[in-house]
């Protein structure tokens, strides 16, 4: 059995590491919280009342975002289309492409990032579709993001570019659960481990 005994609490505004060997059950304990698997026992709580995340959609629309280690974008479609996939601001059922990349512009501003975002993501370094993949989670406006490995990708200078964003995040009371294999950066991200 995996996670046995396992009492986890994640506060409004925190960024709370969860740390552990190879093997230990990080990812899961994050595919649990998404959606992505099913308990066979115990209690999730959320907002203090007993929840059952049913599904990744089911876990979106219960304010819980996810940067999986793997990258989830579709590499032939612009960054502003990776951004708002399925969710693209239309008028009269018609892409109304201005919004579209004006909303993507304005998400990559609060990392920093001031980019084509009607470039193919095919075309961007590895390090900055990470933190595409990481604006894609926050289009979603979560209240918890869950943060697996995000920075495997990303050079020291994107590295604390991306911390002064989640720090930003946390002080508008999003929780965030962070999971690195990075020692270093455990201790200079986290409220919590």
């Amino acid at each position: 059995m995996v996670l046995e005994h396992i009492d986890f609490e994640l506060l409004p505004g925190e960024i709370h590491a969860l740390v552990g060997e190879n093997g230990a059950g990080k990812s899961t304990c994050l595919g649990l919280l998404y959606g992505l698997h099913k308990p066979t026992d115990g209690t999730l709580l959320l907002n203090d009342a007993e929840a059952a995340i049913e599904s990744p959609a089911h876990a979106q629309q219960s304010g819980i975002g996810f940067v999986f280690q793997e990258l989830s974008l579709a590499g032939s479609l612009s960054v502003a289309e990776n951004i708002f996939a399925g969710r693209a601001p239309s008028r009269f059922g018609i892409v109304d492409w201005s919004e579209l990349r004006r909303r993507a512009e304005a998400l990559l501003t609060e990392f920093g990032l001031s980019i084509d975002v009607s470039l193919p993501v095919d075309s961007l370094p590895i390090s900055t579709r990470q933190i595409v993949e990481i604006a894609k989670a926050m289009s979603l406006n979560p209240m918890i993001l869950l943060l697996d490995e995000p920075t495997s990708a990303l050079t020291p200078d994107e590295v604390e570019g991306l911390f002064v964003v989640l720090r930003k995040l946390a002080k508008k009371g999003i929780g965030i659960v962070y999971v690195s294999h990075h020692m270093s950066e455990i201790f200079a991200i986290s409220d919590r481990i």
